[in-house]
């Protein structure tokens, strides 16, 4: 419908143009205003806003090791599901192992030193308590007891540390997810994290996909209708019969501008059931704003505002009775309300004003009184319009209040009925290019009606 309705207001422009250069020609009259007529409908009217984006991660984790050294098995691949624990890969051992030896035999020494020094203490005690051996052998067995003690504690510290290292070989999970990136393969000579300066090799990158996001771009035009915790659909192209639902997490604050237009990032979370998301997926994310189900509606084209009232009158040739912009109207000029697809031409003459559905209650249903109709003209909540309605062979002008629109329709709180037709005319702009080149075309020609010789 919107295809046909833009060939014909191309068609329309053409025949204005061809009719305004044979009339500068001193051609034939110029053609019939070209317009169509469609019914007023109920329909369903659902508002959204989309934006774009890319499936990614809530968190990711890059997994480093303390050990270093080479890379003798890797236990998993990309896509593995792991859980906390599980064995992601094994370095080269040999050397922590012969510290931890090298360990555990100075910690035995230093056991072994301790009692010696503690036997050595307990017999200076008898022999000092006797006179045998002077206060300051006691006393320096009293210290050596000290020492051994101290010697202990650091090689039972020595000894863990060794076992720690020894255990960090075996690297494994430190959370459950899924192994999406792997930066080494065995026989890789990798550096600590804990030890080196640059911060360690990274081995593998683990995401937890129970859960992802997409970052989507709001325009700032819509960004005040959308909150956190608000529902929204979302597709990919992998899927594209299948919808996925997902909850606004937040809006950021800060709003990001590109070729001079502001985006504000959304991030949205998707409960990723059946795994069916993966990172780098390609999203669109549907924002409901609104819907109003089964209401009565008009095609936008049809709409007109007060300021393009004057260019659409003379365009169709009609003119108000008394001169101004209300009350009734009548027809005057060529084409006073011939259709593109027919219907006659009817006489000149005053039309009565009033709802296209004949007199009755406001608010849109069946015989609803115009606004436009009424003294002040100003009811409902929504802005007002002017719509072209036919009826039989008359053309008038009514003024409706409007509601909710999308890109197509726009729903009518009152003003016409359905089964009422209303007139989808070319853009105001054209109409008022085309009455600006036929003014002055007659200009040109020294006045007179457009489409008539002088005579």
């Amino acid at each position: 419908m919107k295809d046909e309705s833009k060939t014909s207001f191309v068609r329309a422009g053409a025949l204005f143009t061809l009719a305004a250069l044979a009339t500068g020609c001193g051609g034939a009259e110029a053609p019939d205003p070209v317009y169509r007529s469609v019914a007023v409908a109920n329909r369903d009217i659902v508002l959204t806003a989309s934006a774009s984006g890319e499936i990614e991660p809530v968190t990711t984790v890059e997994v480093k090791s303390k050990a270093s050294g080479e890379v003798i098995d890797l236990a998993v691949e990309t896509g593995s599901r792991v859980a906390p624990g599980d064995l992601l890969v094994r370095i080269d051992r040999r050397s922590p192992r012969n510290s931890l030896h090298q360990a555990e035999a100075d910690f035995e020494v230093g056991k072994a030193s301790l009692a010696n020094s503690e036997a050595e203490l307990e017999r200076s005690e008898r022999l000092y308590a006797n006179g045998s051996i002077t206060e300051q052998d006691y006393e320096a067995s009293k210290l050596a007891v000290a020492v051994e003690k101290a010697s202990l504690v650091r090689a039972r510290a020595a000894l863990e540390d060794a076992r720690i290292a020894y255990e960090d070989t075996e690297l494994r999970s430190p959370v459950r997810g899924v192994v999406i990136a792997k930066n080494v393969e065995v026989g890789s000579v990798i550096s600590s994290a804990t030890r080196d300066v640059g911060g360690g090799t990274v081995l593998l990158t683990l995401a937890n996909l129970d859960t992802v996001q997409v970052r989507a771009l709001i325009d700032e035009t819509d960004i005040g209708r959308i909150e956190a915790g608000m529902t929204v659909e979302i597709s990919v192209n992998a899927y594209p019969n299948r919808s996925f639902e997902g909850v606004v997490a937040k809006i950021e604050p800060v709003g990001e501008t590109e070729r001079s237009v502001t985006m504000f990032p959304a991030l949205v979370r998707i409960v990723n059931t059946g795994g069916f998301l993966r990172p780098g997926m390609s999203a669109e994310v549907a924002f409901h704003l609104g819907e109003r189900l089964d209401v009565v509606t008009v095609p936008n084209s049809a709409l007109r505002q007060p300021r393009d009232m004057p260019a659409t009158l003379v365009f169709l040739g009609i003119e108000p009775a008394d001169g101004g912009g209300g009350g009734d109207m009548k027809m005057s000029g060529p084409g006073g309300g011939r259709s593109r697809e027919g219907g006659g031409r009817p006489e000149s003459g005053s039309l009565p004003a009033g709802s296209p559905g004949g007199g009755g209650r406001p608010g849109g249903g069946p015989g609803a009184e115009s606004a436009a109709g009424r003294p002040g003209g100003k009811s409902g909540n929504g802005p007002s319009f002017f719509v072209f309605v036919k009826k039989g062979a008359e053309i008038k002008p009514f003024e409706i209040k409007t509601g909710m629109t999308d890109l197509d329709y726009t729903e009518v709180i009152e003003g016409v009925a359905p089964g009422d037709s209303v007139l989808i005319l070319p853009t105001p702009g054209l109409i008022r290019s085309q009455t600006e080149f036929n003014n002055r075309i007659q200009r040109l020609r020294g006045g007179g009606l457009p489409g008539r010789r002088s005579g």
